[in-house]
C-alpha cells in the first residue's frame, strides 16, 4: 500500500470517544524473555535482567495509512540495544498497538498501553485524532511520551510529551532558510486546500518575516475539483515573480505541483520537505526532481559519512532486512536511541519522566540533531516545547537526496541571522 504523509490528510469528522470495553488488537514483539512484572518495578526490586516494557501505537492495518517502516525502525533499535545488554542491564520489550488510523483506536490504544503499565511510550503516530486526549491521558498517568513525531501542534503543548524533532515548524523554517541560503529574496508557497497546507503557508510567511524576506503569493489550490493538474495554483504562485517557492502537498501530488510550476515558466528554486518525498514519489518525479531543495529533520540516508547513519543502516540490514528505509524508519530508531541515552539506568515510568524533565545539557542522537531543553523564549509561541529544532538540507540529484555537507542546522537562529547581517 502506498503511504502518505498524515499531515496532508483531508479533514475528517472525529469519531466519538471509544468506550472502555473497546477491543484493541495489540501486536507484541518480545525481543527477549518477558518478566511478569515488566518495567514498572521499583529500582530496589529490579534485578539487572528485569525487563523494561515500552509501548507504541501506530496504524499497521487499514486502507488509508500504514507505517510498518516506523515499527521496523523501533524494532531494530530495540534489538540492537538488547544485543548490547539492554539499558544498564535491563532488556527492552516492545508492545505495539495497531490504531488502524482510527481516532477511537488511537484513544483506546493509549488506554491499553497505560493499562499495561509501560515505562514509556515511544514514537507514537497519533494523527487521526488531533484533540490531544491521548497525550493528556499519558501525562495524567505519569508515563512519558518519548520521541513523538511532531506531526500535530498538540505534541508541543502537552506535559510529559517530548517530541523527537522540530516537526512541521522546523521543516517549514528549514525549507525557507534553504531557499535564502541559495540566493532567494522573494519567496512564495504552493500547497493544497487542507488545514495542514494552510498552517504551512502561514509558517512560510512567518519564516520570511523573521529573515526580513518578502513573501509573494501563498496559494492553497483545490486539487480535487477545480485544479487537478495544479496549473491554476502554479500560475497564481508565480504571479508575484518569486525567486524561491516552498511546495508541500499530499505526496501523491508533489510531481504534479513541481511540473505545473515548470510548465508555467517558473525557473527559480523549489524547496520542499523530506517527509513527503518517499522513494515512490522521487521515482515519479523523475528528471523533473533534479535540483529540488529538500529539508529533513532527520539525517539523510545518503549521508553515510555520518557514523550514526552507517550504524542505523547496518542495524536495519541485520534486524529488519525487508523494511523500507524512509524518514519514519529513522524516526523510530532515533526515538529509542533517545530513550536509551536520556534514561539509561531508569526502570520505571516515573524515573524516565524525571530524567527527561530534568535534562541538563544536550544529548546527541546522531541520526538527528541534539536534544535539549526548549529554548526560552520559545522559537514559536504556539510550539513551545521544541527540544530539537535542527534540520539537515540536501538536493535531489538523480533520485538521491544528497546532503549539502553542512550537517544539522537550526533554521530559526539562521533566519534571524539574516536580519542581523
Amino acid at each position: 500500500m502506498a503511504h502518505f504523509n498524515p499531515m496532508f490528510r483531508r479533514p475528517r469528522k472525529r469519531a466519538a470517544p471509544a468506550t472502555a470495553v473497546a477491543v484493541i488488537a495489540v501486536i507484541v514483539t518480545a525481543v527477549t524473555a518477558c518478566s511478569s512484572s515488566g518495567g514498572n518495578q521499583s529500582p530496589a526490586n529490579a534485578p539487572k535482567n528485569s525487563v523494561i516494557e515500552i509501548g507504541s501505537e501506530m496504524p499497521l492495518t487499514g486502507q488509508l495509512l500504514v507505517v510498518p517502516q516506523l515499527e521496523a525502525g523501533i524494532n531494530a533499535a530495540v534489538s540492537a540495544i538488547n544485543a548490547q545488554g539492554g539499558l544498564d542491564g535491563h532488556p527492552l520489550k516492545l508492545v505495539v498497538c495497531d490504531t488502524a488510523y482510527d481516532p477511537n483506536q488511537e484513544l483506546s490504544c493509549m488506554r491499553t498501553l497505560i493499562s499495561d503499565k509501560v515505562s514509556a511510550i515511544v514514537a507514537p503516530l497519533i494523527v487521526a485524532d488531533t484533540s490531544g486526549r491521548e497525550y493528556q491521558l499519558a501525562g495524567a498517568a505519569n508515563i512519558p511520551v518519548v520521541g513523538s513525531l511532531g506531526l500535530t501542534q498538540v505534541e508541543y503543548n502537552s506535559q510529559g510529551t517530548f517530541p523527537l524533532v522540530g516537526g512541521i515548524p522546523s521543516w517549514v523554517y528549514g525549507a525557507v532558510e534553504h531557499l535564502i541560503a541559495n540566493g532567494a529574496k522573494k519567496i512564495g508557497y504552493l500547497g493544497e486546500a487542507t488545514p495542514a497546507s494552510e498552517l504551512i503557508g502561514q509558517l512560510v510567511k512567518a519564516a520570511d518575516k523573521s529573515a526580513g524576506i518578502t513573501t509573494t503569493q501563498v496559494v492553497n489550490t483545490d486539487d480535487t475539483t477545480s485544479d487537478p493538474t495544479f496549473a491554476i495554483g502554479a500560475a497564481k504562485a508565480i504571479a508575484g515573480n518569486p525567486d524561491g517557492i516552498v511546495v508541500t502537498t499530499n505526496p501523491q501530488f508533489v510531481p504534479k505541483a513541481v511540473l505545473a510550476l515548470r510548465h508555467a515558466g517558473y525557473t527559480g528554486a523549489i524547496s520542499t520537505i523530506s517527509s513527503i518525498l518517499s522513494p515512490a514519489v522521487i521515482k515519479a518525479l523523475g528528471s523533473a526532481g533534479n535540483g529540488l531543495l529538500v529539508t529533513s529533520d532527520v539525517a539523510l540516508v545518503s549521508d553515510t559519512s555520518n557514523p550514526a547513519v552507517a550504524e542505523f543502516l547496518a542495524a536495519m540490514k541485520k534486524y529488519q532486512l525487508s523494511a523500507s528505509i524512509e524518514e519514519l524508519t529513522i524516526d523510530g530508531w532515533g526515538a529509542v536511541q533517545l530513550l536509551a541515552k536520556v534514561a539509561s539506568g531508569d526502570v520505571t515510568a516515573a524515573e524516565i519522566m524525571r530524567s527527561f524533565e530534568n535534562l541538563k545539557g544536550t544529548v546527541g542522537i546522531g541520526v538527528m540533531g541534539s536534544f535539549a531543553q526548549p529554548a526560552k523564549p520559545p522559537y514559536l509561541g504556539d510550539f513551545p516545547n521544541i527540544y530539537n529544532a535542527t534540520v539537515e538540507n540536501g538536493v535531489l540529484k538523480d533520485a538521491v537526496i544528497v546532503s549539502d555537507g553542512k550537517g544539522f542546522v537550526n533554521p530559526f537562529t539562521r533566519l534571524a541571522d539574516y536580519v542581523r547581517k
